[in-house]
Parts: structure tokens; sequence; C-alpha cells
């Protein structure tokens, strides 16, 4: 199924293909969007004076997009976690915004993608105009595919045009549906590819969603004989790594630790931020926990075991 004209502003476009099986896509969805964005000035004019800086509106977004972040993980396990770092760039426009997105999975080898981002005033109020291009080991863009952005009180919302974002000659000739949506906090990304010559999509529908990378430290102890032996030096972040608590004299307290960003369902379910703890040897799990993935502090409390940890 191709995307749709026209959505309301904030909603998404990409949408799977139509299926019954465990594969099936789901369309990028913004259920909670945090109005971080200080959206001043929305009913002035989209264009700016020339010469003039960015508008409020970009220079809120250039603050707020940069970072480090962590893909969530789904019931399906299917996607491995995805490392997705923002930094800024510049650009020879005074009124634009610019920034280089590199992405790699956290537990494989694979070559990080990276992609250049351009965002600068539209031609109304509340639309931004912008470009996107896979970038080579050179830092160059080969190609770049213009992006149409919506802002509202809910954040950014952009996509490619696929009939203009092209790759490829003849029957192969290839069109790229590319989504972005930012509300402040979350960074949504969705990539759709489609033969040209009949419409037919090519491969799977690619949808991530990434949240803060966020450290915790913390500590974790086990009662042995009646007394506990404790780790004190935990840090962790939500990225799959699993940490082994280790006491002061290095010894295993027989049992290793994650934090994943995981959603049990990608429908309707939110995402948490889920804490796990595991037999260092076989792997069983011995506990869990869950939390809101914004939250401060989360802990496990056993009879026998104990966590707790603090956001840094």
């Amino acid at each position: 199924m191709r995307a749709e004209s026209s959505p309301n502003p904030g909603e998404c476009r990409l949408r799977a293909q139509e299926s019954t099986d465990r594969n099936r896509r789901p369309c990028i969805r913004l259920l909670t969007l945090i109005a971080v964005l200080a959206l001043a000035g929305c009913a002035a004019p989209g264009r700016e004076t020339p010469g003039a800086g960015p508008s409020p509106q970009l220079q809120e977004i250039a603050r707020a997009l940069p970072g480090r972040y962590l893909s969530v993980t789904d019931a399906d396990g299917h996607t491995a976690v995805q490392q997705l770092t923002v930094r800024p760039q510049s650009v020879s426009e005074s009124q634009s915004i610019g920034f280089v997105l590199s992405q790699r999975a956290t537990a494989s080898n694979d070559a990080t993608r990276r992609f250049g981002l351009v965002l600068r005033p539209g031609a109304v109020a509340n639309r931004l105009e912008g470009e996107f291009a896979p970038l080579g080991a050179d830092g160059r863009a080969s190609n770049s595919c213009d992006m149409q952005f919506q802002l509202n009180d809910r954040g950014l919302v952009g996509e490619t045009d696929p009939a203009r974002c092209r790759f490829g000659e003849g029957e192969n000739a290839t069109g790229l549906l590319k989504e972005l949506a930012f509300d402040g906090r979350r960074l949504v990304i969705g990539e759709r590819l489609l033969y040209l010559e009949d419409g037919r999509t090519r491969g799977r529908d690619e949808v991530l969603t990434f949240l803060p990378a966020a450290r915790f430290t913390g500590w974790a102890g086990i009662r042995e004989g009646g007394s506990w032996r404790v780790a004190n030096s935990l840090a962790l972040e939500p990225d799959r790594a699993a940490v082994e608590a280790n006491d002061a004299s290095e010894m295993s307290l027989g049992f290793a630790i994650d934090l994943q960003y995981y959603r049990m369902d990608r429908d309707d379910q939110p995402v948490l931020l889920r804490l796990t703890v595991r037999d260092a040897e076989d792997g069983e799990v011995l506990g869990q926990a869950w939390s809101d993935p914004g939250a401060e502090r989360i802990g496990l409390a056993l009879p026998e075991l104990q966590v707790g940890l603090e956001r840094r």
C-alpha cells in the first residue's frame, strides 16, 4: 500500500503491506508527543528576511535534536538494537540548520550508515523544507532528496516523495519514502523502497523508534549465608550489553544485568525501560523490573537478590 496523499499534521504516512504474518510492519506512530518544541511565531510567514539567522523554530530543533539515541526492542526481536548519533553540521545558508545522522547496530561490526539532513524555512507558516542525503565514507553525498516537513505543537514530521527521491534506472529504478518524526525526545525514522515501474514494495519496511541513550549507575547484591555480597560500581545503558556484577575483589556475584527500551506489542503498548537479571552461566532470567523510559531510578528487590540503579 502506498503512502496516502494528505495526512493530518503529526500523523504517519508510511504503512505496512497488507499481511497477516508476523512480519507485518506498522506505520510510524507518535502516540504521546511531548510538546517541547517552542514553536514561536506560528502565524508569521515561513520565509525569513534574507541574511537573517534560523527562525526560533529551527533554533529549537537545532538545540533539541542532537544527541545519542538507542532503538526500541520489540517483542519479535528480529531487529538488532541500533545506535543513532545526531550531531550538528554547518551549512552555507544562514537561515538553515544541518545535521549528520550516524546509525549502526550496537552488537555487530556492520558499517555505520551516515545521512545528512538540512532544514530551512518553508513557503508558508509551520512548514519546513529540507534535504536528505546518504553520505559516503568520505562524508560526501552522491545523491540527495527533497523533504517536506510540518511543525505543530506536537513536533516535527517530514517525508520524501518516492517519485522524486529515486535511485537506479529502467526497470530497477527505485523510489525511497523516508519519514522522520521528532517530538523533542522520541525520534522515529521509517523507510520504504518502491519499484517505480509498478509501485511494488522492494524488501521490507523499516520503522525504528529511538529514545535518548541513558546511563545508569548503581549497585547490586546477593545474599549468601546470611550476609550480602555487593557490587557497588555498576554502569549500564539500554543497549543490550549485559554487565556482570562483581564485588570489590572482582569476584562474580553469579549474575549479569542489562537494560533495554522495550515494547511488548508494536500496535498498542507503550515503550518501557526493562531491567533484566540473568544467571551469568546459563542465561536463565532471575528477575525483571519495568519502568517508564524516562525514569530516574529502576531496581529489583528479591529476597536473595537486589539491584538499584539511578540515571546519570
